[in-house]
Order: C-alpha cells, then structure tokens, then sequence
C-alpha cells in the first residue's frame, strides 16, 4: 500500500540486476498511476531488457494507446501479434482502436481472429458482434451476442445486447 517506498524498492531492484523485466514494468504502472510521463521510459526500458517479452510491449503499446498515440499502438501490436499469434490482447487492444477510429472492417478483423485463437474469450465474441451490428448483420451479431452471454451471463454489456438486439 506504500507506492513510494514500492517504487524505492523496484528502483534499487533494477539498479542492481537490469534485466528484471517485471520490476521494470511495475514502476511503469507506478509511475503511470501518479500521470507521471516516465512511465514511458520504464516500459522502454523493459523492453530493452528482454526484447522477446510479449508483455513488456504490451505495457508499452497500453501506454501508448491510453495516450492517444494510436499509430505506436497500433505499430506495437502488430509485432506483438506477429512475434507470439496466440497473444489474445493484442488482438483485443488493436481491435478496440480499429473500432475507436471507425475502421469496422479491421476491427472485425481483429474481433474474428480472437475468437479463433482464445474461444473462451467472451469478449472477442461480444465485440465482434458490436462490430456486425454496426455493419447490419443482425444475425450474426445476435449469434456473437449468445456466445458472449453463454461464456459469460454476468457481464451486463453483453446481456443488454443481447437482449436489445432480440427486441428489434
């Protein structure tokens, strides 16, 4: 519960053995939580500690994409995707940016691959389906939507889709 002493604590950690990629990204997320833009060098330099670390880009491209720099997000995710295909929030994250920028096809895109690689993943169903109601597919989405609830009956999102959807 003590951040500045954790901080102190990882800081040392990584001062002493600069190949701890998780402390490195620990006191990015720290950083992160006081809106202090050294995070981003503590991702980077996470990366740099262990460049074959999928979650390590990850941090980075989370970061990026919280701060509006979608094409370094996007960019990361696709080495990500490219370096490790079963890496399911990549697939996710980049298909939420699609979709923020109005790129419905490459969001589906995305939405689709997720659910093949991780198929208990509801999420992948469930924005896929927003994806074909968006491009009129009803029944398609009305299918995504049922499979989002199937794996997940608590999530209220899915539920309301689904539910709006067999109401029309």
């Amino acid at each position: 519960g003590d951040n500045t002493r954790a901080m102190n604590a990882y800081q040392t950690a990584v001062e002493m053995n600069s190949s701890l990629t998780d402390a490195w990204i620990i006191l990015g997320e720290l950083y992160e939580e006081k809106k202090d833009p050294k995070a981003l060098k503590y991702y980077e330099s996470a990366i740099i500690s262990n460049p074959k670390s999928m979650q390590a880009i990850h941090a980075k491209a989370y970061y990026l994409q919280n701060h509006g720099d979608i094409p370094g997000a996007q960019k990361l995710y696709r080495e990500i995707i490219i370096a490790d295909k079963s890496y399911s929030d990549a697939y996710l994250n980049s298909g939420l940016l699609y979709l923020e920028t109005d790129s419905i096809a490459r969001a589906y895109e995305q939405f689709d691959l997720l659910t093949g690689i991780a198929p208990s993943n509801y999420m992948g169903f469930y924005l896929r389906g927003v994806v074909n109601e968006k491009m009129s597919k009803k029944s398609e989405a009305l299918k995504d939507y049922e499979s989002a609830y199937n794996l997940n009956k608590e999530d209220k999102r899915v539920r309301e889709a689904l539910e709006a959807l067999k109401n029309q």
